[in-house]
């Protein structure tokens, strides 16, 4: 197939874009199954350069591909209103999820110093110190 066309896998996903030598290459969209979605760059069958997903929970990642993974600069919307903006190499949640939990922790201890007064300063600034060496 070459140019424009749809194509309907046996698994229930589709696309629509542009094909070349059987493939899907150029723009395009991928429906998945699940209610995930893709929308951007294809070359020889996978996303490849610039492009949006958009997971079935509401969050969405913008940026370039490379070979169906994320590779390069882009940014990560959570549906909880989060917003990271980084270089990934197919580590996307891994690295989004790492910092969520350095927010959290930073959060937690500052809680601790203000609301409880149950440790010093000087604790609190080792702790999160060393939080953020992990």
């Amino acid at each position: 197939m070459k140019g424009n066309g749809i194509e309907i896998f046996s698994n229930g996903d589709i696309f629509k874009g542009q094909f070349k030598n059987d493939k899907a290459n150029g723009y395009g969209a991928f429906y998945f199954k699940n209610g995930d979605k893709y929308k951007g760059e294809f070359r020889d069958g996978k996303s490849d350069g610039y492009g949006i997903f958009y997971f079935n929970n509401g969050d969405k990642f913008e940026g370039k591909f490379k070979e169906a993974k994320n590779n390069g600069y882009g940014i990560f919307y959570s549906s909880l209103g989060f917003k990271y903006e980084n270089y990934f190499n197919n580590r996307l949640y891994e690295k989004f999820l790492f910092n969520i939990y350095k927010i959290i922790l930073f959060f937690h201890y500052l809680y601790s110093i203000i609301i409880k007064r149950k440790i010093s300063s000087l604790l609190f600034i080792i702790i999160l110190i060393m939080s953020y060496m992990l």
